[in-house]
């Protein structure tokens, strides 16, 4: 059974029907500074920038699209980027994740996470 993800007052850009396997919840208790940190830092990373355009947008933009570079644009078509609360996630196979771009982010994140040596920076 899988959670279906729609649009919502949360930002929440998913298409109405959708549905995405949960296997495990991981959760942490962010303040609303730290959401706010990480989705600052999308506007300065070219291709999370048109993602969230294209995201928030309720009709296709071939301009934007096309302004996006391999792997991006295949993600893209794909559907493996949505939005939940402002923050970008990637799906992949039944795992998603957010999308953090800052390097102090993914090092305070690897500092802070139980396992972290596979990471790629």
């Amino acid at each position: 059974m899988g959670t279906r993800f729609g649009g919502s007052a949360s930002g929440n850009t998913e298409p109405e029907g959708t549905e995405a396997l949960i296997l495990g919840i991981s959760s942490s208790e962010l303040h609303d500074e730290s959401f706010s940190s990480v989705t600052k830092t999308y506007a300065k990373h070219k291709h999370c920038s048109i993602m969230l355009q294209l995201l928030q947008q309720k009709h296709r933009s071939p301009e934007l699209e096309s302004q996006l570079e391999e792997p991006w644009l295949r993600d893209y078509k794909d559907k493996k980027h949505f939005l939940i609360d402002g923050l970008l996630h990637h799906r992949e196979k039944n795992t998603s994740s957010i999308t953090v771009t800052d390097r102090d982010h993914i090092s305070l994140i690897r500092k802070n996470a139980i396992i972290a040596p596979t990471w790629d920076t």
